[in-house]
């Protein structure tokens, strides 16, 4: 299964260290709290902005 070209997770508030976010075969394992965000895959890296 493929994620679709322009998939998005929007994280409005706080994304919290501790989480594991997964878009198709990729993950990230955030380590500290984060400002909210967009997470998507660009260049096949998840990228938070």
């Amino acid at each position: 299964m493929q994620p679709a070209a322009g998939a998005v997770i929007d994280a409005s508030r706080r994304i919290h260290g501790g989480v594991t976010l997964q878009v198709g075969n990729r993950v990230l394992k955030v380590m500290e709290d984060k400002p909210g965000g967009q997470i998507r895959l660009v260049d096949d890296r998840i990228a938070v902005s």
